[in-house]
């Protein structure tokens, strides 16, 4: 069974208690930055990024992604304002989240999606892109593509840290 949800615990269960690849996704008004888990769900890295065309577009590009990797899982960012709340940005990405999980649940490519609190990770990630050490022209390189793609790699860890949890308990109880 697939599931779209907000609830990590939920997400887990339908992944029937076992680790597979999932995919980070940071969604932005343009461009989305993708990566990757360890199969273990030890440690998320940077994949890559595309530039939001069509709806169509974007769920082939996924879709490829998706039989590459094996993947069983997306975690979508969800930007939610600092108090938690919805704004216009925030319901934009959940409807095109819900979009591709139905688009891709009719073309055979059904996978669950897990959407994750973003609040303060590009903050995190403007704070390395701005460390003292990094020259001018470096920065200039990390910005872009760079960003959106390690901006995933943040979220998608954080939702590893949890899921992780999960499933340490579980086996713990299985013991």
């Amino acid at each position: 069974m697939l599931v779209f949800t907000h609830n990590h615990y939920d997400f887990y269960h339908n992944l029937q208690h076992s680790p597979c690849v999932l995919l980070g996704l940071d969604i932005g008004k343009k461009n989305v930055g993708l990566s990757i888990s360890s199969y273990e769900w030890l440690i998320a890295s940077p994949l890559c990024s595309f530039t939001r065309k069509s709806g169509y577009d974007d769920s082939l590009f996924i879709e490829h992604l998706l039989d590459k990797h094996q993947v069983r899982g997306l975690v979508c960012g969800m930007p939610l304002s600092m108090d938690g709340s919805f704004s216009a940005h925030s319901q934009s990405i959940v409807d095109w989240c819900k979009w591709l999980f139905q688009n891709l649940k009719e073309h055979g490519k059904g996978v669950s999606i897990l959407m994750w609190d973003e609040r303060l990770s590009s903050r995190a990630i403007n704070q390395v892109v701005s460390l003292d050490t990094l020259g001018r022209k470096k920065k200039r390189q990390l910005k872009g593509d760079t960003h959106d793609k390690l901006a995933a790699t943040y979220l998608l860890q954080s939702a590893l840290e949890i899921l992780q949890r999960h499933h340490i308990a579980a086996q713990n109880k299985q013991i």
